[in-house]
């Protein structure tokens, strides 16, 4: 019985290490897509100019193709860019895929890095699935391992253990149509959850709901708001239940953050963060016990401390109309146009003439 328990750590010892040699921690085919977005980024990408690095809001507000579009012409040269938007992270995790990924031929000019509070709540019940998906052997025991209060965290431990294992036993997928139209679902959409959009296109930069009223007909927009309510309930009672329990900006986030800091100026990577927007129902049913003042306040004292630039999307005139929310913290397609437009316009374009 030694023996075998002897036998089976070993292996485990033996199967990270050939992992994590030769870069195979983020192969794992039975992750949901936008983790293993991840590995195919890591295994295939070109160079890219520009890389948006967040959590779902991040894929889904911001479009590469129509970044690429506009920015062109406003700077007078052609730009490359791809949304490493992943479900369900946080800031340990956007530190981790920058440490992992962004260096030698996938090291961009420009990390434009997407948060909002719940991606800085060091504490999150969600912070499992990081651990679960990004962490490596050495990760468990500093500042981004489990907290030894939460059972949650703790729990998917022996998963990371078999995790090289797994994914050694499943090499034998790469290569497999299931895998090649996996990737090229992600290079058509550039990482993000939608297609570039043309539809519209006579819509002014900066525009509010009123002056929607008078665009789209009234009986979609009057659906939309209805659609828009119930789907707004419904996060908020996630947010609330999920994503801000026992919140404290500090800890594991702070230090990832400092972390990412430190990464981007050692390999010349100009970091820019930009404070998603939601909507004031949103912000008002969610953030009842000041959390969003206490992560605003903390982020922009940790960009001071840094020299990043700090570009507050969250308030006029840069927050979308409600007409673009699909709920209350992510953007529709023509949402996710219409603000990659403005992005692009009003902040990176003059940040990338420099």
């Amino acid at each position: 019985m030694i023996r075998l328990v002897i036998g089976i750590a070993l292996w485990l010892a033996v199967s990270q290490a050939i992992v994590e040699s030769f870069d195979l921690r983020f192969f794992q085919p039975q992750a949901e897509p936008t983790m293993r977005k991840v590995e195919v980024f890591r295994e295939q990408a070109p160079t890219f100019d520009v890389i948006f690095l967040g959590s779902s809001r991040t894929r889904r507000a911001l479009v590469p193709q129509t970044f690429e579009e506009e920015v062109a012409p406003l700077i007078g040269r052609e730009l490359t860019a791809f949304n490493l938007g992943v479900n369900a992270t946080m800031m340990p995790s956007y530190t981790i895929i920058a440490r992992n990924l962004l260096h030698g031929d996938h090291r961009p000019s420009m990390l434009v890095l997407g948060l909002g509070a719940r991606s800085f709540n060091s504490n999150s019940p969600r912070y499992d699935h990081t651990i679960r998906h990004l962490c490596g052997p050495l990760d468990l025991l500093g500042a981004y391992g489990p907290h030894l209060t939460s059972g949650d965290e703790l729990l998917v431990v022996p998963e990371v253990m078999f995790r090289a294992t797994s994914s050694l036993i499943q090499l034998w997928r790469r290569g497999t149509d299931e895998e090649v139209d996996l990737a090229k679902g992600i290079w058509e959409l550039g990482g993000a959850t939608y297609p570039a959009l043309t539809a519209r296109k006579s819509l002014p930069l900066m525009i509010d709901d009123s002056d929607l009223r008078s665009i789209v007909p009234a009986s979609e927009y009057r659906a939309q708001q209805v659609a828009l309510a119930k789907a707004t309930r419904y996060r908020i009672g996630q947010a609330r239940r999920v994503l801000l329990e026992d919140y404290d900006v500090d800890g594991r986030c702070t230090t990832a953050f400092r972390e990412l800091i430190d990464i981007c100026r050692e390999r010349s990577i100009r970091l820019v963060v930009l404070n998603l927007p939601v909507t004031e129902a949103f912000a008002k049913g969610a953030y009842v016990d000041g959390e969003y003042d206490a992560y605003l306040t903390r982020l922009r004292e940790l960009c001071t401390e840094g020299a990043v630039p700090l570009f507050d999307l969250n308030r006029p005139p840069y927050r979308p109309p409600t007409f673009f929310f699909r709920d209350g913290d992510h953007l529709t397609r023509e949402g996710a146009w219409y603000f990659t437009r403005l992005v692009t316009r009003e902040v990176l374009a003059n940040l990338l003439k420099e």
